[in-house]
């Protein structure tokens, strides 16, 4: 159970609030997308990359191991990382912000 809700629901979520942002982003600005928007979704994108790429390891930390799978592990990995981690995303979706070389 932990394995589907945090590491297939919970992270997906992550990817596909923070694409979804990005798309908008692009559809408000005739097809071009910020370079703000670009950079912070594609770094979301590789940290969610590694996480799966290393997902064996993380499921044999000690907080995934001890704690039961309950409620806060429920909601913090379905609701509030989701949400918390993707707010910049959707600030840029109305504040078009251009990232200077």
């Amino acid at each position: 159970a932990i394995t589907l809700v945090c590491c297939r629901y919970g992270m997906m979520l992550w990817c596909l609030f923070t694409l979804s942002f990005a798309f908008k982003t692009a559809e408000l600005n005739n097809g071009e997308l910020p370079s703000s928007q670009l950079v912070s979704a594609s770094l979301l994108c590789v940290y969610l990359a590694k996480f799966y790429w290393w997902e064996k390891y993380y499921l044999c930390a000690a907080d995934i191991q001890v704690d039961r799978f309950g409620f806060m592990l429920c909601w913090g990995t379905m609701c509030f990382m989701p949400l918390v981690h993707t707010l910049q995303n959707l600030f840029l979706v109305t504040h078009r912000i251009e990232l200077s070389p």
